[in-house]
């Protein structure tokens, strides 16, 4: 029996293609979303169907619950193969940080640029200032806190990045704390008598996952109102852990009824949005029998959805700004009607993936190099 103070054993290195397809499918899903939002398309929303308006435009706000969904899954996997200790949180922490924040700076960088570009047009207020403490509201962007300290984000978009760090940090701890509490509270005699979770998962790492997930499960409740109510994330937790117990549950550290049951909860007991959390409830389940069929590294392996899947970030932390800008130009010109808001749409969808391919050359490709060789050294590291 392996003693819990010794590496945990490896999981080989799978790249799930599927995964990467889908979080471009979802972010393109988003865009769509955000230009009807915008009121950008609506001769052509009039002129479709409500069977085709609902799923391609109206829905597309759930992909926001899917990348949640999707990244519990995906860090869960990431992190398979760490021993836990108070120095592989900061690593991870780091890493995390390398990955995200120079392309979401970019991002604010080119969303203030247009902002001031549309200012000086006399379109709209320049957002820099628009609203109070611009300075604090500035400093709160570069560290993913304005949502935390209820200050206005540029960007609608951006209150989910805060919540992903919340997650990362979150989620780091917990293991951390149920590796810590194994290795000091669990020895290999009470081990081979049986006490885990479903099949393999050590018992302290159940009870703490465990314990947050009910602590959430009350605050979404109502029953465990928290003082503080700029912690969005616990309203949305739910979503990622769901993507990291459907992969626990694909690698049997936990048995598949409790990914089904904790689904279940979530989406009768509707956390925060009923359609949000059926959402994740459903992504949770369709993943891990997507990946329980063996079909992550295989289904659509095609480059158009590869591609999209490469710069989705990207494409997802500038289409808001960009599309503002490109759409209101297009209309303003050519006003609006039905042709025109069609090619505008295939236009501003075109400058959109051309903008966020940019993106990632300029800035997602070198921040996942950075990125890798910090996981190169800290793997070294911490194996001499």
């Amino acid at each position: 029996m392996r003693n819990l103070s010794d590496p945990p054993p490896r999981i080989p290195s799978q790249h799930f293609v599927f995964l990467d397809a889908l979080r471009g499918l979802a972010a393109l899903w988003v865009v769509l979303f955000h230009i009807k939002a915008s009121k950008f398309v609506p001769h052509l929303s009039a002129a479709l169907p409500g069977w085709i308006v609902g799923p391609v435009f109206d829905w597309g706000q759930y992909g926001v619950l899917l990348f949640f969904v999707l990244s519990g899954f995906v860090i869960a996997h990431s992190l398979r193969n760490v021993n836990w200790s108070h120095q592989a949180v900061w690593r991870f922490l780091v890493r995390r940080w390398v990955r995200l924040t120079p392309p979401y700076y970019g991002a604010i960088a080119l969303f203030l640029t247009l902002s001031a570009y549309q200012f000086f047009r006399g379109w709209t207020s320049f957002a820099l200032f628009d609203g109070p403490h611009p300075f604090g509201r500035w400093v709160a962007h570069l560290f993913y806190l304005q949502e935390f300290l209820k200050l206005k984000s540029y960007d609608d978009i951006y209150w989910t990045l805060c919540l992903e760090m919340q997650f990362y940090a979150i989620f780091a701890l917990l293991l951390w704390v149920s590796h810590s509490l194994d290795s000091h509270s669990l020895d290999s005699h009470s081990l081979e008598h049986g006490q885990t979770l479903g099949r393999s998962l050590p018992r302290a790492r159940a009870w703490v996952f465990g314990a947050w997930t009910l602590f959430g499960a009350a605050y979404n409740l109502g029953y465990l109102p928290f003082p503080y109510d700029g912690a969005v994330f616990l309203g949305f937790q739910y979503s990622f852990l769901l993507g990291v117990y459907a992969y626990w549950a694909w690698q049997q550290q936990l048995h598949w009824a409790w990914v089904w049951g904790y689904a279940a909860f979530v989406a009768l007991t509707a956390p925060v949005n009923q359609a949000f959390a059926l959402t994740s409830a459903l992504g949770a389940v369709a993943l891990w029998a997507i990946a329980q069929a063996g079909m992550l590294s295989v289904w659509l392996r095609q480059p158009i959805f590869q591609f999209l899947g490469k710069i989705s970030y990207s494409l997802y932390l500038t289409h808001v700004s960009v599309q503002g800008l490109v759409f209101s130009m297009w209309l303003g010109r050519h006003g609006q009607t039905l042709t025109q808001e069609c090619v505008g749409l295939v236009v501003t969808l075109g400058v959109c993936l051309g903008v966020a391919t940019v993106f990632w050359f300029g800035f997602e490709w070198p921040s996942i190099r950075l990125s890798q060789r910090l996981k190169s050294k800290s793997v070294v590291h911490s194996s001499s």
